[in-house]
């Protein structure tokens, strides 16, 4: 029987090379572990190479009063500044501060009560004013206290201290150590004290200087000598204070004289002859020593 059509074009040698599908999906699997297997020497070849990170010692313990960390809250009066503070000296000239004399604070009465006033209601009028600026949670403020209050036997009347203290906490607790002060304010002003605010306007400290802050006022309420942070040299701030007590005793702080106009004597009955009418009042004048009637305006 005559082979089919089917059959007649085949030959066994080409039928048995054709390609089969599982072997070619073989031979790519091993293509690939080949080349993965290169790959991961390749790296792991490369990280060899490399030496290993030196180990870095230990740094030193950051603090929070340590330049370069942030202060907590309330600790304004500790925090480092970020100048050197330098002993506060005479001025080169007086400074006019009439805007922080008219800045009010919270004044404590004789009587327990209190009431806001001006700072100008409570200087002396004629003398040296110690201001200083402090705070119940600032640590050299309460240090230097002793110092101030120890100085204050040899100032005399004509200086006056006159402390105001940042709100929060109790002053009550350190009485024993403040100076004496016949009055004492409180300072509620938000964004910094009135202080701060007012010396930075002059240029005489830099924005949110650190407490404590003292100044002094001569016999004219103009500012004289200021200092931020801890007075720590007490006798040239007190040679400072004596400077301007010595300077009341010039014609600078010398309270002016008000002309004394004499009284006018009264004029004789007859003096006008009786030529002044109801409304008039009948006057001698300086100059001549006549009489004349002028209109009563009073």
């Amino acid at each position: 029987m005559a082979p089919s059509d089917e059959h007649q074009g085949r030959d066994p040698q080409v039928e048995g090379s054709a390609l089969d599908p599982r072997k070619i999906t073989l031979f790519g699997a091993g293509l690939v572990a080949v080349f993965g297997g290169l790959t991961l020497w390749s790296l792991l070849g490369n990280e060899a190479d490399v030496p290993p990170a030196p180990e870095l010692a230990p740094g030193p313990e950051l603090k929070p009063n340590d330049p370069g960390v942030a202060d907590p809250p309330g600790a304004v009066g500790d925090r480092p500044p970020s100048q050197p503070i330098e002993q506060g000296r005479l001025l080169d000239k007086p400074r006019d501060v009439s805007d922080l004399l008219l800045q009010r604070f919270q004044r404590t009465r004789p009587d327990g009560s209190a009431a806001f006033t001006a700072l100008r209601g409570v200087l002396p009028p004629r003398g040296v004013t110690v201001i200083n600026v402090w705070a119940t949670y600032c640590g050299p403020c309460k240090r230097e206290f002793p110092g101030f209050r120890e100085l204050q036997k040899g100032w005399g009347n004509n200086v006056r201290f006159v402390p105001i203290q940042l709100v929060g906490g109790k002053a009550e607790e350190l009485q024993a150590i403040m100076p004496e002060a016949p009055d004492r304010l409180v300072d509620y002003m938000p964004g910094g004290g009135a202080v701060q605010i007012e010396l930075e306007k002059l240029g005489e400290l830099p924005r949110d200087a650190p407490i404590p802050i003292t100044m002094l006022l001569d016999c004219r309420q103009e500012l004289r000598w200021v200092q931020q942070g801890e007075v720590t040299d007490m006798q040239a701030f007190d040679r400072a204070v004596q400077t301007l007590r010595e300077e009341l005793r010039t014609p600078r702080c010398a309270v002016k004289a008000q002309a004394v106009v004499p009284p006018t004597p009264p004029a004789p009955a007859n003096a006008c002859k009786n030529k002044c009418k109801e409304h008039q009042t009948c006057t001698q004048r300086p100059l001549d020593g006549t009489y004349q009637c002028l209109d009563d305006l009073g």
